[in-house]
This record gives structure tokens, sequence and C-alpha cells, in this order.
């Protein structure tokens, strides 16, 4: 398989010899020009043709997928194998790979035809090879989820380039200043411009000598200068394209011209996204609007976003210092309820873990689909961790990094400030971009609301529980109350949430809660509990549950770093992988205090009767495993080794008990102890019942036995 601008395409040896086709079969489709069989001439080898993989019959593309592919589409083998390549090889070394023989694939994409350009090899080679590099970059930063934002790729490949100058001089379009290299990238990877499109010749496209009917030279100038995102006045276009026309010699168009040519509908079609910006509220004029269906049910789709709530800032613990409060929402698109916030003074990836255990803990399930942006620490380890397990368990993972991706969500920010925070003494207005003539507080109130505020104590304790009543307001108020377009809806979004079927959710208990938000350790069962320290503080969890102590002696505790005082166990593997695997649930034991006025003997009464309860059921296990013994055992110790161990350990057993007084068959079968009482004291004998200690002596048992 080859790929060959952005298309595969299979060798004749390939499809004949590997895939099984008949060879008259390939010959026949290729010589007809049949549909099906479409072919090129190799870049690497124009004796040989190469037949183009997705214009083959379905049949025909299974068996190449299955002799070529190991049964994957071609793309995604294509790229496992890039991903296996990625894992070994550095950036210089992808980097000469790419110069040495991809560069190849990029050559069918240059056809250098204008008269004005020399329409060489070497200027080919130049472009396809300047292809290669962005690609190769562009891929190693994807593939290594390297920050976006990062040089350092861009740095390390063009430090490699100047030290391989022999490489380096055969190829001049490459940037040499990384930010330009950057750019080329992004254009690539994230505008999705073509390549060829991205990498290609200085001025192409200019016919700036030809004159052609209705001047289109003159319009592109004017798209161009309209395009821009410095939004200049028609007034100042008209000027410099009539400067331009006066040096290049053309003719100069009257200003009335110009206007109606900035005024037309298509003029403003084609640049409104880069003269106001794709996404604005002006260039959305021109821009098409899909109609989504809304959610059927409850927890079919949770949105999740952050927004700094309206309120003045507060006083942080570090004196003199002020900090403005932030609020991550988890909402329900059916509902409109939140079912899951949390409050921070920043935005990240701890703040967003919080909302989600609470939203999953509130509401017991997790959603069929989850929207998100890429807010601080989404591609962290522990944040793709979470987002892997919701994933595994079922759940649709949507991320967005534009606002219509949410746009519910977003809707509902300024619902919550208009009609909720705007009812707190401490808002101050809505965001500095807002036109709305009741958006903001005048000056002076806020300074007046400012210094009041301080008075008062105003810190993050009293913000986000100001602003945590507002959201409850909002839970609990009627559609109705607010809302035009559903004024007959008398119901309130957490009774929304409530009422509704959730056929599409997926249900989770609460030690699959654990595994997915709690802190996992791999601790070690020692003395039938199990210890660990946290934030300085010493926890012991006791096991008295023998089967626990049978099976484990090493297991992963889970739990909330808020609260360890309570524990989940769950099974690991030899490789102490942890399993999802729930074993049991352990609370914190503390100490028993014995001394002083806050002794405490009835604790200590209950603890011991576990650990006796603990011990019975050990001893009536052993009984159990030994009472299955038919040879005497102190004839099985005789033996030697000519006995199993197991056996030879069992019987050891067994004569230990038996020489401590213990029969184990009897005391299986026998019932649990009577109370003993105790003995009544002896009677002393009269003076004239005292006996010889002579004749004691001689009857006792040590002289009488032999």
């Amino acid at each position: 398989m080859k790929k060959v601008a952005d298309i595969w395409y299979c060798s004749f040896n390939e499809v004949v010899n590997c895939c099984g086709i008949k060879e008259v079969t390939v010959k026949m489709g290729c010589l007809r020009g049949s549909s099906y069989w479409q072919t090129i001439p190799d870049p690497d080898d124009r004796r040989r043709r190469l037949i183009r993989y997705d214009t083959l019959a379905v049949k025909y593309r299974r068996m190449v997928e299955s002799a070529l592919c190991g049964g994957l589409t071609p793309d995604v083998w294509f790229s496992e194998a890039r991903r296996k390549v990625l894992s070994e090889r550095s950036l210089p070394e992808l980097l000469e790979i790419a110069l040495q023989t991809d560069w190849r694939r990029y050559v069918g994409l240059y056809k250098i035809t204008d008269r004005n350009e020399r329409s060489t090899e070497k200027r080919v080679r130049s472009l396809a090879m300047a292809a290669a590099v962005i690609e190769t970059l562009g891929n190693y930063i994807q593939d290594h989820d390297i920050d976006p934002r990062s040089y350092v790729p861009y740095r390390e490949a063009l430090a490699w380039l100047g030290d391989h100058w022999v490489y380096y001089s055969a190829y001049k379009d490459v940037p040499t200043n990384e930010v330009r290299l950057k750019e080329k990238v992004n254009q690539r990877f994230v505008d999705r411009l073509p390549i060829q499109e991205v990498v290609k010749l200085p001025r192409q496209g200019n016919r700036s000598r030809e004159q052609f009917a209705n001047d289109p030279e003159l319009m592109a100038w004017i798209a161009m200068a309209r395009s821009q995102g410095t939004n200049d006045p028609n007034a100042y276009i008209i000027r410099k394209i009539s400067e331009v026309c006066r040096i290049v010699g053309r003719e100069v168009p009257s200003n009335s011209w110009f206007s109606q040519v900035l005024a037309s509908p298509k003029m403003k079609q084609l640049t409104a996204n880069g003269r106001f910006g794709a996404g604005t509220k002006y260039a959305g004029r021109y821009t098409h609007s899909i109609t989504m269906a809304r959610a059927m049910y409850a927890g079919d789709c949770w949105m999740m976003d952050a927004t700094r709530v309206n309120m003045v800032e507060h006083q942080t613990q570090e004196k003199g210092k002020q900090a403005f409060l932030f609020v991550i929402a988890i909402r329900d698109a059916y509902s409109g309820d939140i079912v899951g916030c949390h409050f921070d003074t920043k935005e990240d990836r701890w703040g967003y873990t919080n909302a989600l255990k609470m939203a999953v803990k509130v509401t017991g399930y997790l959603p069929h689909t989850l929207v998100y942006d890429r807010f601080p620490g989404h591609i962290s380890d522990e944040m793709q961790s979470i987002l892997g397990s919701m994933e595994a368990k079922g759940v649709q993972l949507v991320c967005t990094h534009k606002a219509t991706g949410k746009a519910l969500l977003e809707r509902w920010f300024d619902t919550l400030q208009t009609v909720f925070f705007s009812q707190s003494r401490y808002y101050y207005g809505q965001g500095i971009m807002s036109t709305r003539p009741y958006a903001h507080r005048s000056p002076d109130y806020l300074v007046k609301l400012r210094k009041e505020a301080r008075n008062e104590g105003w810190d993050f304790d009293k913000a986000w529980q100001e602003a945590w009543r507002r959201i409850e307001e909002y839970r609990q108020t009627p559609v109705s109350y607010y809302s035009r377009k559903h004024a007959k809806l008398d119901l309130s979004p957490s009774t929304l949430h409530e009422q509704s079927e959730k056929p599409n959710v997926i249900r989770v208990e609460v030690w699959e809660q654990a595994s997915l938000f709690w802190m996992t350790k791999i601790l070690d069962i020692r003395r039938n509990r199990i210890e660990q320290e946290v934030h300085g503080v010493r926890y012991e969890y006791l096991i008295y549950d023998t089967q626990i102590m049978y099976r484990y002696s090493r297991v992963a505790v889970r739990y909330e770093e808020s609260d360890p005082s309570k524990v989940m166990l769950f099974a690991v593997g030899a490789d102490d992988r942890v399993s999802d695997f729930f074993i049991a649930e352990l609370t914190h034991a503390k100490p028993i205090p014995m001394y002083g006025p806050d002794a405490d003997p009835g604790r200590l009464a209950g603890r011991q009767a576990k650990i006796d309860k603990f011990e019975q059921q050990k001893r009536a296990d052993l009984e159990e495993l030994t009472s299955g013994a038919t040879v005497d055992p102190e004839y099985l110790l005789t033996l030697g080794g000519r006995v199993s161990k197991d056996e030879y350990e069992s019987v050891a057993t067994a004569v230990i008990y038996e020489q401590m007084g213990v029969s184990i068959q009897a005391d299986a079968q026998t019932p649990a102890k009577q109370k003993r009482t105790k003995p009544a004291p002896p009677i002393l004998p009269d003076a004239d019942e005292v006996f010889d200690p002579k004749d004691f002596v001689n009857q006792s048992f040590f002289n009488n036995n032999p």
C-alpha cells in the first residue's frame, strides 16, 4: 500500500499475488478505464502503475484490507503502524526519514506550468520536501500530545535542520523562523488546509500583469483588503487600492464603483469571517445555522463548562490580595438542572473532577453523552484517566472548542446572570463585551459596593455560599417564572430531572464511583489490618472477615482525599494492576482511650468481641480442614518424608492440639461452652484427720510410678 496525495493506492503485484484477485480481472478493468479500476503512474517508478484503493469494488477492498492491512482500513492500519514508529523514533529521526524517502509522496501535488516560473525538478523537490517536513512535525506534535502553545518541537526541528545543512540547502520553502513554522503547521492541522495550499510557490495566483474582463485582480485586491481582521473603513481601503493602481499603471476606478463593490452581497458573504472573525455576532449573519433537536430524556447529555461568577472580588487568605470566584457547572441538557458544580478562584482539572464527582454521586448514573471544552488540564493524565474510564463504561465524549458546541450551557450562564445573580447585592453586572444597556453597574456604585464588601469580610466562603444560594434558587424556580418561550411550564429544573424517565443513562454503583474519582493506593495487609497516612494523619482499618484474610495479602485501597475515614478495597493482579473487582468497604478504627474522662471501655469490649468471633471462625475453619484426616496422626509423623508435605503438616497440627488437651473432632460437635461456675471451697480437715506426710510421700504417684 502506498499513499499519494492523501489517497491510498495498491501496486499490481500486491493486488494479484497477495490479495488473490485474478490477473485477468485486474488487467481488463485497468485497460477498459472502468471507474472501479482507476490507476496512476507510480511516482517512484514511472514504469509501474498504481491502482486506486477507494475505487475498487467493496468485495475487492475487503480482500485488500484482509491481505495487506490486517483486516483494518488503510487509514487505521497506517495510524497504528505510525504510532509504533513514533514510539520508537525521535523527531530528528522522523525528519531524516521524511527528507530521504517520504517527500516523494508529495511530488504529484506540485506541477509548475506557469511560463514565468522555472518548471524544474529541483523546485518541485523543494516544495515536496517542505511539505514532508510540515506533515512530519504536525503528526509528531499530535501523537505525543504536546501543548499546542509550546515552541519546543519547532526549535528542535529547526536546530536539526540547521545542523544538517546538506538537507537544509536542498529546500528553501521551510520557514527558518519558529513562529512562521508554527503558522504553517497550524494551517495544516488546525485550519485543515490542504498541504499544497500551505506549502506553495510565492505569489502563486498573482495575475497582476494580465488583463481580464471585469479586472479580476482588482477584485482580488478589494476582497483581500476587506477580509483583513483589521476591519478598516471603506474610505481607507479605497485610498490604498487607488494608490496601488497608480503605482502599477492601472486605471483608477471611481469611488462610487468601489463603494458598490464593497456593499455587494457577494463581497459581504465572502469576507465576513475574515473581517469580523468566525463565530462572532456580525459574521453569524452570513453563515448557516443548524437547528438541533433537544434531548428527549434526563441524562441523555450533560454539558460541562466554567465561567466567572459576576460578583465583586473577595479577599483571599493572602493579605492584600483579591480574587474573583469561578464556578464549574454540569448541566443536564433535557431538564436544565445543575447536577454538579465546583467553586474555585481558577479553572483547572481538579475543579472539573470535583464537579463530575458531585454529579455522579448525586444522580447515581453516568450520562449517555458528555460535552466539554478544552479546559486547562483536559489533556492531563489524571483527567484523561477519568474520561477514559467513563468512555469505557459507555459514555460518549464530545470535546469542542466552540461556544456553539455547548450553546445550551452558554445560554444558561446568561440566564443565571440576568435573572438570579442580579438579585444579589454583590452582583457587579455582565461581562465587558456585553452591549446591553443594563449590562453594567455605574462606577460610583461599584466603588461603594466594594467598600461595603470589604467591611463585611467578603471572603471566599461567603462568595461561594452566595453563588450556590442563587444556583439553588434557579434549580427550584419554575421555568415559566423567567421564560416566555416556556411560559406554560410550571415545573422547576430539579423537578423535571427527577420526574423524567432515564432510559439512556448508565447506572453506577458506589464502588464504581470510587474507581472513577477516588484516590488509589496499593497496600499490604499486615496483622489483620491496613494502615495508611493521609495529610499527616494515620488511619488504620481493621479486617474481621476471614475470607478476605484467606484470599488477599495485597489490595488496592480507594478513598476520597477529603474524607479518608472510609475506604473501599479492590483486587489487584500479579503486576499490581488494579481491577474493578470490589472486595469490601472498611472504616477507620480510631484508637480507644482507656484513661481519663474520655475512657470508653464499651468500645474496647465491642472490638474484642469482634476479634474473638474472628478467632473462633479461624478455629472452626481449621477444625473443618483437619477433620478429613483418616490415618492416625502419630503413625504419620513416624513416616517422616514418606507422605506429602500437606498431609504431614495437617497431622502435625492435630497432634499438637491433642497434646494441648483439645479434641478437634469432639469440640467441633459439642455445643458452645457453658459459663463455668467457681468450685466450692475445700473443707478443711479436723485435727484428728490430719494425714502423715511420710505416708503421703510413700503412697504418692512418684513412688508408685514404675
